[in-house]
């Protein structure tokens, strides 16, 4: 594709899903681009590049009808309905499952953000089914919780999901809870001095990344303070060195 606008940034999480669904599910590649254009034709931005952009991306889309004809009815609002359901309702099941057993990473965080945001694409299609706007409304919550919660270096508690046909629906009973250490324990209590406000849709895909950024960050310098007590000058300089280049992308212009 050509070259993405600025002023489609908050695209961005969906143009993201849509990638990596390339390589599974095409429908709902398809569909999540369809989400994208739907909002463009909602902005009213006509320079050159958007044009640009619009026109690559119907290509593309047109492309993957062309190219997929052996998946009937790809673009039909039905076929992209059923498709989409199952992949948030898959996403959403193994984010609650991991929620419940107490397995918190980041990945659990990203899990609940992706699930939200596929239910989100269904606004292409005339109604949202409830049972998706509860899972959608769950997945923030508890995104929202656990960012908090790994911020401040506070353990999470496992969810619980109150909704009995959400909670039927993904098969909500019991579940092993891990004991002993899991992610949680290595991610780095950053406290009051970094302070991320966990806005769904247009910000926290960048949070979460910064966050993990300066954890490693974090990790490297304490790599080169173990490395400096060792006098292990060349451990001390690629430590410091990884620390400051993944820093130098978050320096105030």
């Amino acid at each position: 594709m050509v070259a993405f606008p600025e002023v489609y940034k908050s695209l961005i999480p969906f143009l993201k899903i849509a990638r990596d669904m390339s390589y599974s599910n095409v429908v709902c590649e398809y569909w999540c681009l369809k989400y994208v254009l739907a909002q463009i034709q909602k902005m009213e931005h006509n320079s050159d590049e958007c044009e640009q952009f619009v026109s690559s991306l119907m290509l593309h889309m047109q492309k993957l009808v062309n190219n997929n004809s052996d998946i009937p009815l790809l673009d039909y609002e039905i076929v992209g309905e059923k498709h989409l359901r199952i992949a948030a309702l898959d996403v959403f099941q193994y984010a609650d499952f991991c929620d419940r057993s107490g397995q918190f990473s980041i990945n659990l965080l990203k899990s609940y953000i992706r699930c939200a945001y596929l239910i989100t694409v269904f606004d292409v299609f005339d109604k949202t089914p409830e049972l998706l706007i509860e899972a959608r409304n769950h997945s923030i919550l508890r995104a929202t919780y656990l960012f908090t919660c790994f911020k401040n270096g506070v353990r999470p508690k496992p969810a619980v999901i109150e909704n009995v046909e959400l909670a039927e629906a993904c098969g909500n009973g019991e579940v092993q809870i891990v004991k002993g250490p899991c992610e949680f324990d290595n991610l780095i209590r950053t406290g009051k001095e970094f302070v991320f406000p966990l806005h769904f849709m247009d910000e926290n895909d960048q949070l979460v990344q910064r966050y993990q950024h300066f954890n490693v960050a974090y990790k490297l310098c304490e790599f080169a303070i173990n490395a400096l007590q060792n006098d292990n000058a060349e451990d001390v300089i690629r430590n410091i060195e990884g620390a400051l280049n993944i820093m130098k992308q978050y320096k105030k212009k």
